[in-house]
């Protein structure tokens, strides 16, 4: 599990990221790199939900309902959608990370 001098291996190998099939990897993440990720993306989740609930409880929806919005925005259905936009959603959301 351990490499010398006890410092971590890679963990996780990643799949292609362009989205056509070439063969474009991103280097494993490191445990540590892993949890940074994990942290940035709750923190990014929740601030999304909390903006997207103020505008929703306008509206007269509950917070649920703004979840759901949320989930849709930062997944790959619309923040993914774009060309312009999907790097952004693969470096905040790597295959590793799920």
């Amino acid at each position: 599990m351990h490499g010398a001098l006890g410092s971590p291996e890679p963990v996780i190998e990643q799949e292609p990221q362009n989205g056509n099939g070439d063969a474009a990897f991103l280097p494993p993440m490191m445990p540590f790199e892993l949890s940074v990720r994990f942290f940035l993306q709750l923190a990014i989740i929740l601030a999304a939900c909390r903006i997207v609930g103020r505008v929703a409880g306008r509206f007269g929806q509950p917070q649920v309902v703004a979840e759901m919005i949320t989930g849709v925005i930062l997944g790959p259905s619309l923040l993914g959608l774009f060309e312009s936009t999907r790097p952004a959603q693969q470096w905040l959301f790597p295959p590793a990370s799920k």
